[in-house]
C-alpha cells in the first residue's frame, strides 16, 4: 500500500485503461453526494438525530450498491467474491437468530445489524464501479464533509447550540452524535487535506490548523493515535519540508485549542484528548478486554453462525462482572467495539474469515489518499463501536482507492433489480424517519396518538413500543376517571410486554415491565420480570433492589440482604438504600 502511487492504474492484462474524462456518471454524483450527506446528516427534528437520517440514507446505499457485485464477481473481483459471501453469511446467520428482525436491523440507535453489513458491501461496490472522475468527485464529498464537522465542531465548544441540539457532552463531536466518530472521520479526512497540503500547502494550511484544533476538542485519544499514523504514512515519502510543515499546522491546532479552550467553552465541561489521556484508567481497557472475552466465550453456545448481526449484547450482557457494571449497572454494550470480535460473535467464525478475506483483498490494491481515508476511519474500529455516519463511508472509500476498471462492460440486466430495491428502500426510509418523528412528538407532547404511529412505524425495535407503555402509564395516573384509568394501565402494561417480545435480550425491556407491575401491586408479575432481567443482566441495580423491595414489603430480610448486598457491589451503599427504600415505601 504505497500512500504516493497513482490511484489511476488499471486492472491488469486483460483490461485497458480507461482514459479520464470530464464527463460525469450518475452513480459517481450519487457516490459523492454519499460521501457528503452522510457524515452531516442531521435532523434535531426526530427522536434520535444523529441515526435515523443515516440508516435512511443506508438503506438506499445498499440498494443501489449490492446488485453491483455481480458485475464485480464476474470479472474475477476476489474481493468482490469475499464481500458477497461476508454478506451471505451475515444474511444466513439473521436469519437463524433468536430475533431475526433484530438481527435485520440492529439496536434502535445504533449502527449494526445486517443492514450495516449490506451498508459495508454495498458502499465498497459502488466504490470499485466508478471512474476516476466519480473517484475525484468521492473525495471532494468527504472532504467537504470532514470540513462542514470541523466548523460545527468548533462551534460546539464556543458557542452554545443547545437549541439545534448540538451541545457537546463528552467532547465536541460535528455532526456525528459521538466524540470518537467525529475522532474516526478527522483521522481519515487528514489524509485528503495531507495530500492537498502538499501540492498547495497555502490553500490547505487553515484547514489542517481547524483539523488539529477540531480533534483536541473532541477528545478522542483514539482519533489522535489514528491521524498521527495515517498522515505519517501519507506524508512520510514526500519532500520533508511540506511534511513538515503540514504536521506543524497540525501540531499548531491541536496545542492552540489545549490552550484557548478553556477561554471560549464556559458553557460546557467537555474533555480534551490531553484530559482523557491524563485520566485514562485500567478500567476502560479491562472493560473492553472483557466484554470480548465474554463475546469468544459465548459463541461456543453458537458456534456456527452466531447470534446474529447486531446481537452482540444478546452474547454479552449475561455474562457482565461487577467490575464491568461498577457505577453504570444499567448500561451495556451494544457493540463489540471491535469489529472483528463484533462479527465472530454474530456472525460466526465463518463470517469473522468473509470479513477478514474481503479487507485484506480489498486493502492489497488500494491505493492513493481514499486508502489512506478508509483505514484511518477503520483503524477506531479496532477500539470503537460502528456507525452509520463513519463505517460505510470507510468502505466507500476503500473500494474507490482500487484500481480502475477498463473499457469492456458487459451488459447485465441490473437497472430492473437496482429499481426494485431502490424503491423498497426509499418506502423503509420513509417510514423510519416519519416514525422517529412521531416519536418525537409524543416524547415531547406524552401523545398517546402519536406514540401509536411510532410504534407501529418503528415495529422492528422495542424502545418506542416501550414509551408508548409508560406514555399510557402516565396518563392513567392523571385520569379521573375509574374505568378509564384501569384501561390505560391494562393498555401500558399490554404495551411493555410487546415490547419484551420484540426483544427479550435487553434487560432494560423487563425492568420497565416490572417497574410498572410493581407500581399497580402485581407483586407476582413484578418479580417474574425483575428475575428475567437479572437473567440478562446480572447486575442490573433496578431489578436488585426492587426484588429487594418486594421482600422488605414482606418483612423477608434472608432474602432482601443478598440481594442488597449484590447491589452495593456497582453501586454505593447509600444510593441503594434509597432505592430500596423508594420502592418498599
Amino acid at each position: 500500500m504505497d500512500a504516493g502511487a497513482d490511484q489511476s492504474r488499471t486492472e491488469p492484462e486483460s483490461e485497458a485503461a480507461t482514459p479520464r474524462t470530464p464527463t460525469r456518471t450518475g452513480l459517481g454524483l450519487f457516490a459523492a453526494t454519499v460521501a457528503f450527506v452522510l457524515p452531516i446528516a442531521y435532523s434535531p427534528n426526530v427522536n434520535s438525530p444523529f441515526w435515523s437520517p443515516r440508516l435512511a440514507i443506508v438503506l438506499l446505499l445498499s440498494a443501489v450498491g449490492i446488485p453491483r457485485l455481480v458485475p464485480l464477481i464476474l470479472r474475477h473481483d476476489r474481493a468482490a467474491a469475499f464481500a458477497s459471501a461476508f454478506l451471505g453469511v451475515a444474511g444466513l446467520s439473521a436469519l437463524v437468530a433468536r430475533q431475526p428482525s433484530m438481527a435485520l436491523f440492529g439496536p434502535y440507535g445504533f449502527g449494526a445489524g445486517l443492514v450495516m453489513v449490506a451498508g459495508m458491501a454495498g458502499a465498497w461496490a459502488i466504490g470499485r464501479s466508478l471512474d476516476q472522475q466519480g473517484r475525484d468527485d468521492v473525495q471532494r464529498g468527504i472532504l467537504a464533509a470532514v470540513l462542514v464537522n470541523v466548523v460545527v465542531a468548533l462551534a460546539q465548544e464556543a458557542l452554545d447550540l443547545r437549541s439545534l441540539g448540538l451541545s457537546p457532552v463528552r467532547g465536541a463531536y460535528g455532526l456525528l452524535g459521538n466524540p470518537v466518530h467525529l475522532g474516526a472521520l478527522l483521522a481519515g479526512g487528514s489524509a485528503i487535506i495531507a495530500a492537498r497540503f502538499l501540492d498547495r500547502p497555502g490553500r490547505w494550511a487553515s484547514a489542517a490548523v481547524a483539523v488539529g484544533a477540531a480533534l483536541q476538542l473532541s477528545g478522542s485519544r483514539f482519533g489522535l493515535l489514528a491521524l498521527v499514523a495515517v498522515t505519517g504514512c501519507v506524508v512520510g515519502r514526500r519532500p520533508r519540508a511540506p511534511s513538515a510543515a503540514f504536521m506543524g499546522c497540525l501540531t499548531v491546532g491541536f496545542l492552540g485549542a489545549l490552550v484557548l479552550g478553556p477561554l471560549l467553552t464556559e458553557h460546557t465541561d467537555s474533555p480534551t484528548v490531553v484530559q482523557k489521556l491524563q485520566s485514562a484508567s485500567e478500567g476502560e481497557l479491562y472493560n473492553r478486554a472483557q466484554n470480548w472475552r465474554s463475546g469468544l466465550h459465548a459463541l461456543a453456545d453458537r458456534p456456527a453462525l452466531g447470534y446474529g448481526p447486531g446481537r452482540f449484547v444478546e452474547a454479552t450482557s449475561p455474562r457482565r462482572t461487577a467490575r464491568m457494571a461498577s457505577g453504570d449497572p444499567e448500561t451495556v454494550f451494544l457493540d463489540a467495539h471491535n469489529l472483528f470480535v463484533e462479527y465472530a460473535v454474530t456472525t460466526g467464525p465463518l463470517g469473522l474469515v468473509t470479513l477478514s478475506g474481503f479487507l485484506l483483498l480489498a486493502l492489497r490494491r488500494a491505493r492513493g489518499p481514499l486508502l489512506w481515508c478508509a483505514v484511518g476511519i477503520l483503524a477506531l474500529h479496532i477500539m470503537q463501536p460502528q456507525s452509520f455516519g463513519t463505517t460505510p463511508l470507510a468502505f466507500l472509500a476503500l473500494g474507490a482507492a482500487g484500481p480502475l476498471h477498463g473499457t469492456r462492460r458487459r451488459r447485465l440486466a441490473l437497472l430492473p433489480a437496482t429499481g426494485v430495491l431502490v424503491f423498497l428502500a426509499l418506502l423503509g426510509a420513509g417510514r423510519l424517519v416519519v416514525g422517529d418523528f412521531r416519536l418525537d412528538q409524543a416524547n415531547l407532547d406524552f401523545s398517546i396518538a402519536q406514540g401509536r404511529a411510532a410504534a407501529d412505524d418503528l415495529s422492528p425495535w422495542p424502545e418506542p413500543v416501550s414509551k408508548l407503555g409508560q406514555i399510557l402509564f402516565f396518563r392513567a395516573s392523571m385520569e379521573a376517571n375509574a374505568a378509564h384509568r384501569q384501561e390505560l394501565q391494562r393498555q401500558s402494561l399490554s404495551r411493555l410486554a410487546e415490547a419484551v417480545d420484540r426483544d427479550p435480550a435487553i434487560a432494560t425491556n423487563w425492568n420497565n415491565l416490572g417497574d410498572v407491575e410493581l407500581v399497580l401491586g402485581r407483586e407476582d408479575g413484578a418479580r417474574r420480570a425483575f428475575e428475567q432481567a437479572l437473567e440478562r443482566n446480572p447486575w442490573s441495580a433496578r431489578a436488585l433492589t426492587a426484588l429487594a423491595a418486594i421482600a422488605v414489603r414482606h418483612g423477608d430480610e434472608a432474602t432482601a440482604r443478598p440481594l442488597i448486598a449484590r447491589a452495593e457491589q456497582v453501586l454505593s451503599p447509600e444510593v441503594v438504600a434509597a432505592l430500596v427504600a423508594e420502592r418498599s415505601g
